[in-house]
């Protein structure tokens, strides 16, 4: 979350410079100021489309964290397209799983949004997985954690089943 706060204010503080450049350019008019202008403005277009981008991007992990059914910090997290698998190895991630998605630190895997719904959750002793997608596309990803308790675990169902209607299957 911490990427995406400070990835956001960077394209917000080049998106001022650029802004405060133009306004110099324009009433300083210095030889041949047109093309500066050109270049300021298109620059200036184009933060400020990362800018949208990455403040959406932003409201989405915001949103996540704020409806959070469950956070771990896992050792190894893994994604599944069909039967593939691929590892992301990282040092220590914070995982926040809501209703409305998943953040990995700054990656955010967004479902019951935009066509995308989550279709199956599954607790393992020390993993979730969790299979989301639309009719065309179904990723899977698990995520392993800690040993959860009996109390734990009932509370994180009820809370599943209560914000998404997808009722958790345990495995032993």
């Amino acid at each position: 979350m911490n990427k995406l706060l400070r990835r956001t204010r960077y394209y917000l503080a080049t998106l001022i410079i650029c802004a405060a450049t133009f306004t110099a350019v324009i009433i300083l008019r210095p030889p041949n100021w047109e093309p500066y202008t050109t270049i300021v403005l298109a620059i200036g277009i184009a933060v400020l489309l990362l800018y949208v981008k990455a403040n959406q991007r932003l409201k989405a992990a915001r949103l996540i964290v704020e409806n959070q059914i469950l956070h771990i910090q896992p050792a190894v997290i893994q994604d599944y397209i069909g039967e593939k698998r691929f590892p992301h190895p990282h040092d220590s991630v914070e995982v926040f799983v809501s209703c409305f998605g998943i953040l990995l630190d700054s990656k955010i895997i967004k479902f019951n949004q935009e066509g995308v719904r989550l279709k199956t959750v599954e607790f393992g002793r020390d993993f979730i997985r969790l299979t989301y997608g639309t009719k065309q596309k179904v990723r899977s990803t698990k995520l392993l954690h800690g040993k959860i308790s009996d109390g734990e675990l009932a509370e994180i169902s009820r809370r599943f089943l209560y914000e998404t209607g997808i009722t958790p299957t345990i495995l032993n």
